[in-house]
This record gives structure tokens, sequence and C-alpha cells, in this order.
């Protein structure tokens, strides 16, 4: 009965053994699965009966658990920004209709609806953020593909850097027009000019012309006008002056000395709002504290524009998006315009061996796991997200083998 006995404990053995070498052979088969963490077998004793006090003969060995080795993997760089790897401890956050499931393989792509999915379709979850930078709301599914910027009409020039900004040189050596200034007949009533495309509040484009008229002396007229099909109340084809225009006044330097007149009026057409204020900036007048040099200057050179911009800007499509070490995702706009429109959230759990292998790289939360405490990156211990990679499996192919002649 006893060699009976030994031979049941012999077979223990070859099971337990034989399923630690289906272990090993899947974790070499996955060497080169994305986000992959190996498996490691747990043995225990069986224990049959005790002879005595002290003395006690074992039934052999099984199998007791399965354990999951989360050792980081190597990063492999890739060129698509939307290959992600967690540095560090946590789980990419997945969802489909069947439920939520986590997972260390950050190789997403968009769908054809826009929303950032793994390769079986589950959608990666964050937050969205709103224009303050702060991730709101609940974790949802994250969907960029129909994202768009929108319009800013260009302003009126109270703050630094609004409005429209040119920085020219106006020669001083040209005489003053016969004729005053006529928007009809602008190029023979004036001495120099400058176009500038200005936005309204729905984004349309309107070209408005900046003519530069020497006064006499060291003073100068600026007249702005528009095509009367882009003001209310024009005709189309005929130039219109925008307010009475503005005069600059320079040193016998140079130097801007002042500027009179830095906000125009202007009654769009195609809806928008009416009464939008533009500010034209032509420098930092001496009078008013500058030093008269950065901007319009009167210089016995050719009359030339050297500098130009304003803060307006059209309806923008999504061309391309950055992630950042803390799971931001900030999207960046055909018009020029960056905004920042979700953050990816990780998952972690106080017992990440714990949890439950669902296949296709995807892990379930379960008793033993605990539930998943799910925040931003680099808060709470979790890792933070490299954008351009991904994290290759852990497994160690010459240990596997070692493992498997032993």
């Amino acid at each position: 009965m006893s060699l009976l006995s030994s031979l049941f404990s012999g077979v223990t053995g070859l099971t337990a053994y034989g399923n630690a070498m289906s272990i090993l052979g899947n974790n070499i088969a996955n060497v080169n699965t994305t986000g992959f963490k190996s498996g490691r077998p747990i043995f225990s004793d069986i224990l049959s009966q005790s002879l005595g006090s002290s003395s006690q003969i074992g039934r052999g060995v099984q199998l007791s658990r399965v354990d999951t080795i989360f050792q980081q993997g190597s990063f492999e760089t890739t060129e698509n920004v939307t290959d992600l790897a967690v540095d560090g401890a946590g789980f990419f956050v997945v969802k489909d209709q069947t439920g939520q499931f986590y997972t260390r393989a950050g190789n997403f792509h968009f769908d054809q609806s826009g929303y950032l999915v793994n390769p079986e379709g589950l959608r990666l979850q964050g937050k969205v953020v709103d224009n303050t930078g702060q991730a709101v709301g609940s974790v949802v599914d994250i969907s960029i593909g129909s994202s768009t910027a929108p319009p800013q009409a260009t302003r009126d020039g109270v703050n630094p850097g609004s409005g429209v900004i040119v920085a020219a040189n106006i020669d001083s050596r040209v005489t003053p027009p016969v004729l005053p200034f006529s928007a009809t007949n602008a190029n023979a009533t004036s001495n120099f000019s400058t176009s500038v495309t200005v936005y309204d509040s729905l984004g349309n484009s309107h070209l408005l012309n900046i003519y530069f008229r020497k006064a006499g002396g060291n003073s100068w007229e600026f007249h702005v006008t528009a095509d009367g099909a882009d003001i209310a109340g024009g005709t189309a084809g005929v130039q219109m002056e925008i307010g009475a225009g503005g005069t600059l006044g320079f040193t016998t330097a140079g130097l801007l000395q002042s500027q009179s007149i830095s906000q125009l009026t202007f009654d769009f057409t195609g809806g928008a709002t009416p009464g939008q204020v533009i500010g034209f900036n032509f420098g930092d007048a001496i009078a008013a504290g500058g030093t008269g040099r950065n901007g319009i200057t009167q210089y016995g050179a050719p009359s030339a524009v050297s500098y130009q911009k304003q803060d307006g800007y059209t309806l923008g499509g999504l061309r391309n998006i950055s992630i950042n070490q803390s799971g931001l995702i900030t999207g960046i706009f055909t018009n020029g315009q960056t905004l920042n429109l979700y953050q990816i959230f990780l998952a972690d759990f106080k017992n990440a061996s714990g949890l439950t292998k669902q296949g296709k790289n995807l892990f379930s939360q379960s008793v033993e796991s605990g539930e998943p405490i799910i925040g931003p990156p680099a808060t709470s211990g979790k890792g933070t997200i490299t954008a351009n990679s991904l994290e290759m499996s852990n497994v160690d192919l010459a240990a596997e083998f070692v493992k498997m002649i032993t």
C-alpha cells in the first residue's frame, strides 16, 4: 500500500511540474508581446498523514498559485504619438460594453469615430480638461477626433500683444502728398501702405489696408480702410475709411514720440458681432514712457515693414496631438492654436498580483486585488506616461529556459 502511495505522490509531481512547464512555455511564447507580464509557478507540499507527534508523511506537491510578476519591462521607441508606456506603477484603464479592464499595453490608435482605443477596440479612459487646464467631471472615453479650436476675433489692444501690431520704418525723405487722404484714391494720397488680415467674432477674415501719409515735418497720419463688401452699408469693390485715422509724431532722431487713436470700431458683415473694436499699436512712444525704437521709426531709409502681427484667428481643425508625462493630451490645430483636451488617468491596486488575467493583455479586478485607485499619473505613487514608446514584455528568455531545464 505504501508503494502505491509513493507512486501517486510521484504523479502529483508530474502534474504540478507539467503545469509549471505550461507557464514557462507561455512566458517564452509572449517574449515579444507588448506589456506582457510573466507568470511564476508557486508550489506547496501536500500533507497526507502523521506518524506520532512529530513524524509526518507527505503526499506529493501541488501548484498552489501562479504569481504575475509586474516588474517593469524595457521601452521601445516608436514613431506613433499614441503609443504609450507607463513608467512606474499603474495601469491604463480601458472599457467596452462588457466592462472595465486594465492593461500595461499602450499601443493605442484612433478609431473611425475618433475614440482612442487599443487593438481590440476598448476605449482608453480619462477626464476632460477645461479652459483652466484642470481635469473635471468623471472618467470617460477619450474622444478627440472631432475636436476643433474656436475662432477668436482680433482684439482691442488693451492687453499687451493684442490687436494689430506693426513695426516699420517710414522714409523721412518723402514729401507730403498734395491732396488730402482719400480712401478711393489711397495710393496717390499716401506715401506708404501695408495690409493685414483680421478676424471677426465668427472667424471670418477681413483684409485691412493701413496707409501712412506724411503731414509735414516729423508728423504723419495713418488711415485704415477696408473693402465695402466687408463693412455693413459698404459697396463691394470700393474702399471705405474706418474712423478718422490717427497721427504719429517723431523726434528729430527718428524715434516715435507720440501716437493718437489706437482703436477703431468695425461693423463687419456676415453676422459677426457689430461694433468690433480693434487696437492698432505702432510701438512704444516716448510720450507713453517707451523708448520710441520698438515699432514705427522715421529714418532716412526706404519705407519697409519689419514686423507685423494680429491676435485673431479662424476656426481650427485638429492637426496633431502631444501627450506629456502627466498624461495631458494637447491638441495642435490648423489655426496655430494649442488646447488641452483630456488627461489620461491610471489605475493602481493594493495587490496588483491579485488581478485576474483576461487575455489580450487585459486584467480585471478581483477580491484579492482590491478596488482600483484611479487618478492622474505621477500622483499617489502612480508612474508617469511616456509617449512614442511601448513597454515590452518583461520575460527574461535566458532565465525561462534555465527554469525549463531545471
